[in-house]
């Protein structure tokens, strides 16, 4: 009987390691391409777009990840923030989380 739980280990870990890569392309998926671009340690603005704006939840994955609200934008359902952007990756994994953009100046 416990034989079983031997072979299991080998099934369990490549599971463990295809939902760790899902999880982690599901996130990627949800930072536009132009951000995923840059590169670095400091702190990047963006614009981050939600499922269902004004979750406290969202509020406090955003600090819980190093970034600060800098406004809201109820006309898209989101938020300007400043994040560190090696942390990106973590607020992407919010599932209120819709999609993050980075903040580019308006040309007039």
């Amino acid at each position: 009987m416990f034989t079983d739980v031997r072979r299991l280990d080998p099934v369990l870990i490549s599971l463990i390691i295809l939902a760790s890569a899902s999880l982690s392309w599901g996130s990627q998926a949800k930072i536009s391409g132009d951000l995923r671009q840059v590169h670095g340690t400091g702190y990047v603005t963006v614009i981050v777009q939600y499922e269902k704006p004004g979750l406290k939840s969202s509020q406090r994955r955003i600090l819980a990840n190093g970034g600060t609200v800098q406004s809201e934008l109820p006309l898209v359902g989101g938020s300007v923030v400043q994040i560190p952007l090696p942390r990106l990756s973590g607020l992407a994994q919010d599932p209120n989380v819709r999609y993050i953009s980075l903040d580019h100046p308006l040309r007039t």
